[in-house]
C-alpha cells in the first residue's frame, strides 16, 4: 500500500514539475533575444518531445495557424492536469 502512494506522490510531483517548466518554457518564447540562452535550449530540449507532436496535430486546423498563440502548451497542460487527477484520485 506504502509503495503504490509514493508512486503516485512521485508521479504527482513529477508532472507538477513538468507544467512548471513547460509554464516557464511559454513565457521565456515571449522574450526576444534569448532564444540562444543555454536555459532555454535546455527547456526546449525537454519540452519539444512533448509539445512537437501536440502541435503538428493543431497544425491541421486552419483556424488555429492564423492565431500567434501556441495552444500546444495549453493542451499538454490541460492533459497533464487530468493524468494528474486520475493517479491522485
Amino acid at each position: 500500500m506504502y509503495i503504490a502512494q509514493t508512486i503516485s506522490l512521485v508521479a504527482y510531483s513529477l508532472i507538477e514539475a513538468y507544467i512548471f517548466i513547460l509554464i516557464i518554457g511559454a513565457v521565456l518564447s515571449w522574450l526576444p533575444g534569448i532564444r540562444e540562452n543555454k536555459v532555454v535550449a535546455l527547456l526546449n530540449a525537454v519540452t519539444a518531445p512533448v509539445l512537437d507532436p501536440v502541435r503538428r496535430l493543431l497544425g491541421g486546423i486552419p483556424s488555429l495557424k492564423k492565431l500567434p498563440i501556441d495552444f500546444s502548451v495549453i493542451i499538454v497542460i490541460l492533459l497533464l492536469e487530468i493524468i494528474k487527477g486520475i493517479i491522485w484520485g
